[in-house]
Formats: structure tokens, C-alpha cells, sequence
């Protein structure tokens, strides 16, 4: 809807919308699946994202609407499994060229958490994922906007005791 735009079509000139390539930030664990994050490129209408394992080719698994959009979530990623994503921006039928090496993240699905409280503390219990070779205990306050590393653990503990938490103070796990 540019002026340039639609001097083109007033004038029977063919537009054509240049795209620039979007720059990819990170492929993260998240309790919904891999969430790909990228800065957005202006013009586009939406993006096509895809994914790929280090011995198969890209496939398109998901599109999203609207230029400001920066994210997509990844909720047929499969526990332990190294993947590589990219996106291009798109406008009607053209498209933006694309990283090719993409951003890499090795999915594994969270584990469900258990909070007890218990005498001296919370117990926090957790599922046994089989592909996990540690798992890190995180808090976080109400006060706080982050989340702290309290604990690393080896993958055949299950269990951890936070004897730092306050009693009738509200913590996040």
C-alpha cells in the first residue's frame, strides 16, 4: 500500500517487493516445543518457517502472519532430536532468501514437576526424561523478573529439596 506501489499499478508498471533475508536469533526449549525467534523484515505479510535434522533436507513446517511477528513454536519437535530452523519473509508470492545455516537446538521435552512442601523446605520432584543427561532446578520470586539457577543435578536424580525457600513466601519452580 505504498505510494510507489500504487503509482506502479496507476501506471501498469510491475511491483515488485523486495524482501530482505530475516535474521534469525535462537532456537530454545520451551514447555510447548522449540520456539524459533527472529527480527523482523519489513513488507512482510507473514513467514514461512522450516526445519531440518542434520542428515535431511529443509522441510516447511509452519507459516505465520503479520511483518511484526517474530516467533513460532515448534510443537511437532520429538525428544531428543538435534534440529536446525530458518524462516523466510513472505509478500503475496515473493520470498525472502533464508539463512542457510539456520540455528540449531537439540529438543528435549520438560519433564513434569511435582512441589511438596515439606519441613525445611520444598520438594520439588520431577519426571525422568531419557534423553537428559542433567537437569537444572531453577526459582523464581514474585518480585523477580528472571528465573535463578539454584541446583545441577545428575540425570539419575529425580528429586531436589530447596532449603533456601521462605515459609510462607510464594515461589515459582
Amino acid at each position: 500500500n505504498s505510494e510507489a506501489q500504487k503509482y506502479a499499478k496507476e501506471n501498469g508498471f510491475t511491483f515488485k517487493v523486495l524482501l530482505t533475508t530475516p535474521e534469525l536469533v535462537s532456537a530454545k526449549n520451551s514447555a510447548d516445543g522449540v520456539r524459533v525467534t527472529w527480527k523482523p523484515t519489513e513488507n512482510a505479510a507473514g513467514y514461512n518457517v522450516y526445519r531440518k535434522t542434520p542428515k535431511s533436507g529443509w522441510s516447511r513446517i509452519g507459516f505465520v502472519e503479520g511483518e511484526r511477528t517474530k516467533s513460532y513454536v515448534d510443537a511437532t519437535a520429538k525428544n531428543g532430536v538435534d534440529y536446525i530452523y530458518t524462516v523466510r519473509a513472505v509478500f503475496k508470492n515473493e520470498l525472502s532468501g533464508y539463512d542457510k545455516n539456520g540455528v540449531s537446538v537439540h529438543y528435549l521435552t520438560a519433564p513434569t514437576v511435582t512441589l511438596t512442601n515439606v519441613v525445611g523446605g520444598v520438594s520439588i520432584e520431577w519426571t525422568k526424561n531419557p534423553r537428559a543427561t542433567a537437569y537444572r532446578v531453577y526459582r523464581k520470586l514474585p518480585t523477580q523478573s528472571s528465573w535463578t539457577k539454584i541446583k545441577t543435578v545428575k540425570a539419575s536424580v529425580l528429586n531436589f529439596t530447596d532449603v533456601d525457600a521462605k515459609s510462607g513466601k510464594e515461589a515459582n519452580y
